[in-house]
């Protein structure tokens, strides 16, 4: 698809150079996917004038207590957010940062621990969203289905659609929880017993 992922930083310039490079060039603005849009307030709020304008915004869940208690915006909040902003659900993402690091460094800049984001995440800030944030099943399953299999031109992936991969995931309807996972046609968890590893 050609997606720029620009990953975001904690800096004051926010979303300034990927504006100038939209003001200086041809490239169109949907060819950027800013991730980590909900590092900050101040850079959260610019995400949502970017998304606003026709770009797509990329929340990273995976994160630690210290991370949100220094002004990250919890992803289930942050999209509700973003949804009563007037923000399209086709604009907005959700990536894990699975397995990548999450340093936490001290004021000095020296490296006082450092955390392995989730793959796991993922799912949670879903269910979080509707448990929590009271938005519905079927918009927030399109932060992690649809809109980046739309985004990233990834044939077969995020519908349910005759000629598809037939990925699904089967919840609870008690608790979201995951009962099933089916890949291709295939049973990857069945009934909550994990059948491939």
């Amino acid at each position: 698809a050609g997606i720029v992922n620009v990953h975001m930083g904690d800096g004051p310039r926010g979303l300034g150079l990927i504006r100038r490079v939209l003001a200086e060039t041809e490239i169109p603005v949907t060819q950027f996917l800013p991730t980590h849009i909900n590092r900050n307030p101040t850079l959260f709020a610019e995400g949502i004038a970017y998304a606003k304008s026709g770009g797509f915004v990329d929340f990273t869940t995976s994160t630690v207590q210290a991370f949100l208690d220094e002004g990250e915006i919890k992803c289930s909040v942050g999209l509700r957010a973003m949804l009563d902003a007037g923000v399209d659900i086709s604009q907005i993402t959700f990536t894990s940062d699975g397995q990548g690091s999450l340093p936490d460094f001290d004021a000095q800049g020296r490296l006082r621990r450092l955390e392995v984001g989730r793959v796991t995440s993922l799912f949670a800030e879903v269910r979080d969203a509707v448990r929590d944030a009271h938005v519905p099943l079927e918009v927030a399953l399109q932060v992690v289905t649809s809109t980046p299999a739309r985004l990233l031109k990834l044939r077969g992936k995020g519908q349910i659609v005759a000629g598809a991969d037939a990925d699904l995931v089967l919840l609870d309807p008690a608790d979201l929880g995951i009962v099933s996972t089916i890949a291709r046609g295939r049973w990857l968890m069945r009934d909550r017993q994990l059948l491939v590893k």
